[in-house]
């Protein structure tokens, strides 16, 4: 992963090359928007089995949403919304989506 620095929906800072390094724990990093109904809808599969899953594989979504500045303030009410048990990053400059040629 590369050394890039975003922060959660909770403001608090995680430089993705460094905090998630848990051995042997599966970490699936899933990036989506909230004006991306297919990117929703996976993660609100993903949640059907979430628990199962985690339990399994020892697995830990990242979800991270690319929404703007200008969409960005849609993200909390959404997952206010949702109850994801995911952790949620923000990248809102798009950082992280870039230094992985994420298209």
């Amino acid at each position: 992963m590369p050394s890039v620095t975003i922060k959660s929906v909770k403001n608090k800072t995680y430089n993705v090359k460094n905090s998630f390094k848990e051995k042997d724990k599966l970490y699936v990093f899933t990036f989506w928007a909230t004006w991306c109904a297919p990117c929703i809808s996976e993660l609100d599969a993903i949640k059907e089995h979430y628990a199962d899953w985690t339990k399994e594989m020892n697995m830990e979504v990242i979800a991270i949403s690319i929404d703007d500045t200008r969409t960005r303030k849609r993200v909390k009410p959404l997952l206010n919304g949702k109850k994801w048990p995911y952790k949620v990053l923000l990248d809102t400059n798009q950082d992280l989506k870039r230094a992985l040629s994420v298209v």
